[in-house]
């Protein structure tokens, strides 16, 4: 397993967890999205290009508008 360093908090973070796709920060300039994507920041903890794709047909986190539901990523499915 990957040893991850923790970003240290920072106010403006606050500002990402409003979105129900955000998942991590990487730094303060670039998160990850749970669609898997990762997305850089103009500035730092710059919110407008996050948002941007969270509206585009790039995040494929949202399924007609529902949030997404992968099954090997939730359930260990087995076939016999």
């Amino acid at each position: 397993m990957k040893n991850k360093k923790k970003i240290p908090y920072d106010p403006c973070q606050k500002l990402f967890t409003i979105f129900i796709n955000f998942h991590e920060f990487i730094n303060a300039k670039q998160v990850i999205c749970k669609c898997g994507k990762t997305i850089s920041l103009g500035n730092n903890y710059q919110v407008a290009n996050f948002k941007r794709h969270s509206k585009s047909k790039n995040c494929n986190f949202f399924v007609n508008n529902q949030p997404c539901i992968k099954l090997n990523n939730i359930f260990h499915v087995r076939i016999w």
